[in-house]
């Protein structure tokens, strides 16, 4: 940490008292450290430069609750611990959604609609899906956000895979049908 090991708790403390400069300092101290830490677990460059910066402007958000007398390093790894945990349920939401996507609209894609309408085809099937019976939407919920295979689905539902596939299949085609028919509307 370049040699500045000696003057951390001074600029922890001046920090606490709103001293961006030193907040600065306290940055620079272990951001090395923080980045190693996550890329343990996390393997793209980008989002782990995002996990460590959203960490520091939490922990600048929380300096007051962080109790002086006690090593800064661990509070702040608590801090990122939380941040990393929020990336992955962000990723495991923005899979759940991509999945449907995939499953109801990409797979058979409106002919009419540019790729630019994607948040607007995202909004129509959010809407088809709201209207989707019970058991359907246990069905896709099975397959797509807890990522069951069909096999598993079957085994469960004490059908057989072809039923479930055929069952899918019949569901995509539906939301697909359901989106576009609202995408259409809204264009008439």
């Amino acid at each position: 940490m370049d040699g500045s090991e000696d003057t951390l708790p001074a600029s922890i403390a001046r920090a606490r008292e709103g001293d961006r400069d030193a907040y600065a300092e306290v940055v620079r101290a272990y951001q090395a450290r923080l980045r190693a830490q996550v890329a343990l677990t996390v393997a793209d460059r980008e989002a782990i430069l995002s996990i460590v910066q959203d960490a520091f402007v939490d922990a600048w958000r929380g300096l007051a609750t962080y109790d002086g007398e006690r090593p800064f390093l661990p509070w702040l790894r608590a801090i990122l611990r939380t941040c990393i945990a929020k990336h992955y349920r962000e990723q495991r939401v923005q899979r759940r959604h991509l999945a449907l996507v995939d499953a109801a609209l990409l797979s058979q894609p409106c002919e009419d609609a540019p790729v630019e309408d994607a948040a607007e085809r995202l909004a129509a099937l959010r809407r088809c899906l709201a209207e989707v019976p019970a058991g359907s939407r246990e069905l896709l919920s099975l397959r797509f956000e807890q990522d069951w295979q069909v096999k598993r689905i079957a085994e469960h539902l004490h059908k057989s895979a072809n039923a479930v596939s055929m069952s899918l299949l019949r569901l995509k085609e539906e939301l697909s049908a359901c989106a576009q028919r609202r995408l259409q509307g809204r264009r008439s």
